[in-house]
């Protein structure tokens, strides 16, 4: 009776700045990385985790839509793919039966050596997740289309993950 369980943390509440973002973009464009830009580039565009994208397989891919077996909630979906996605996509050579053959750790390190060459601070990768599910709804999806393409079962869990901006006018 006298412990307690730990407080949840709390959640990143922002986006990630329009100014990080460029720079992102740009270390992306001038990486010599096989996979990391495509990574990033897919994480933006979707918002699967990065379990999810190393498990992807070329067969899980058809029609502009990614088929997710084995995911963190233990829920397969599908996920569809934008045309940045699938032009990044398609540009991946075909050597193995991953998208990406490559470990979590090994994306790690290379988002790290990237982050420190570009000078971009406070950005995790997860970070990338969470800007895609906000553009989502930024785009109109509603509540249950975005969680159906996240993945998320319950409306809380969700909206930790969603911060829309609101145009300027709305602004007091």
């Amino acid at each position: 009776s006298s412990v307690r369980m730990p407080s949840a943390a709390n959640p990143r509440r922002t986006r990630i700045p329009p100014e990080t973002l460029v720079k992102l973009m740009e270390a992306v464009e001038v990486s010599n990385h096989p996979l990391l830009p495509t990574l990033i580039v897919v994480a933006l565009e979707t918002g699967m985790r990065r379990s999810e994208l190393i498990r992807l397989k070329w067969t899980d891919i058809n029609k502009g839509m990614a088929y997710l077996e084995d995911t963190k909630n233990g829920y397969s979906r599908y996920v569809p793919l934008s045309d940045a996605a699938c032009q990044a996509i398609d540009k991946l050579p075909k050597q193995s039966a991953e998208v990406f053959p490559i470990s979590a750790n090994a994306i790690r390190l290379a988002w790290e050596r990237l982050k420190k060459k570009h000078n971009i601070e406070g950005l995790r990768f997860h970070d990338l997740r969470h800007e895609a599910i906000s553009r989502m709804f930024d785009e109109g999806l509603t509540v249950p289309e975005v969680a159906s393409i996240s993945g998320h079962r319950t409306v809380t869990m969700l909206f930790r993950y969603a911060h829309t901006s609101f145009p300027q006018s709305l602004c007091l």
